[in-house]
């Protein structure tokens, strides 16, 4: 950035971190000295009034950036004016009603050269009754709850209404934590994790607000349901305070290490396990469906009107009369499916007698 002034030398380039804060004030100019200091950007060759918003604030001959952001950079003129036997008009109000609300119109004529120019300024005046806030107060309810999680940034906001009258510099407004006065921002350690950042004044609506945020760089265990409080002290009146406490918020936690490990191992072990039980499943199908007809005492082919369960059919003409296939077929397999688990099966040479050859349904 590069800042200069009216009356005097060009400043060299000043060098700022982004979203930090930066106050600039105008070169050569006292305060309180009858100036009007306005602020230009030069953009596209051209010099541009810089206009105040809730970020970029022209308190006095400083221009204020909260924070200074990227775009920011650029060449900055401060603009002098004076004049001469300036008189600031003003209208009291002695009692405020609600018919008092509407448009004033403030006409001033200015002579120059023999001639009378006028100078009309516009005043909307609302007034919205008993309850609308007309001195200092600071805005929202007494006592606030932010919602947050351990190791997030936070910042707490507490604004106040300073007033209407331009009379309202003679304010105090600062943050404590267990009746302690928090440091600011400026002056407090990098070590720490809470501070207060400096204020920011602004106005709206004919009103002067200052506003200020507590920034609690890391949340911890120790910051939860801890109260941190608001002071505004104005003019030697009875301060005013507003309570701001930390909650956790339960509504969308996230997991913890431990937690998401446990459960990915899980996970993966039921995968395992279900696998493996297919595995066996196939492997063993027959042993199973003849345990469980040996523990339930049940099967399902009695009663079905069949008299065999399976056919046995064996090359005997192809070996020796007393062959392994013989036995197998007469000796072996009855023994193990008729004796042991109650099947029944047709056995050509066994079950048929010669000539006397029947249809014979099996399962």
């Amino acid at each position: 950035m590069h800042f200069q002034g009216k009356l005097c030398k060009r400043r060299s380039p000043i060098y700022v971190l982004e979203k930090e804060y930066f106050s600039n004030c105008c070169p050569a100019v006292e305060q309180n000295k009858g100036y009007t200091v306005t602020w230009h950007r030069e953009q596209e060759g051209q010099s541009i009034a810089i206009q105040e918003d809730r970020r970029i604030n022209m308190n006095g001959t400083y221009l204020q950036f909260w924070p200074v952001v990227l775009n920011d950079t650029g060449n900055y003129t401060c603009c002098l004016s004076r004049l001469e036997n300036q008189i600031e008009e003003q209208w009291h109000i002695e009692q405020l009603k609600a018919d008092d609300t509407g448009n004033y119109t403030c006409v001033k004529s200015l002579f120059h050269e023999g001639r009378r120019y006028n100078i009309t300024h516009v005043v909307a005046l609302i007034v919205k009754g008993d309850k609308e806030i007309i001195g200092p107060a600071l805005i929202g309810s007494d006592h606030i709850i932010s919602k947050t999680e351990i190791g997030k940034e936070v910042l707490l906001n507490c604004t106040a209404f300073l007033g209407y009258s331009s009379n309202s510099d003679q304010f105090s407004f600062f943050w404590i934590h267990n009746d302690d006065l928090i440091d600011s921002c400026e002056d407090a350690e990098e070590k720490n994790s809470l501070c207060q950042m400096k204020e920011n004044i602004y106005y709206g609506n004919g009103g002067k607000y200052v506003s200020k945020q507590l920034w609690i760089k890391s949340v911890e265990e120790v910051d939860m349901n801890s109260s941190y409080i608001c002071i505004l002290s104005f003019n030697g009146r009875k301060p005013v305070r507003q309570i701001h406490t930390l909650q956790k918020d339960i509504s969308n936690p996230d997991l913890s290490v431990h937690v998401f490990t446990t459960g990915i191992i899980m996970a993966i072990l039921f995968s395992f396990v279900a696998v493996f039980m297919v595995i066996l499943s196939v492997v063993f199908r027959i042993d199973l469906v003849l345990l469980y007809r040996d523990i339930t005492g049940k099967d399902e082919t009695l009663g079905d009107g069949k008299l065999y369960d399976a056919f046995v059919s064996y090359l005997k003409d192809s070996g020796p009369i007393y062959g392994e296939e013989r036995k197998f077929a007469l000796e072996i397999l009855p023994q193990t499916l008729e004796d042991h688990f109650g099947y029944r099966l047709c056995i050509f040479e066994r079950d048929i007698s010669p000539g006397g050859g029947k249809l014979v349904e099996w399962d």
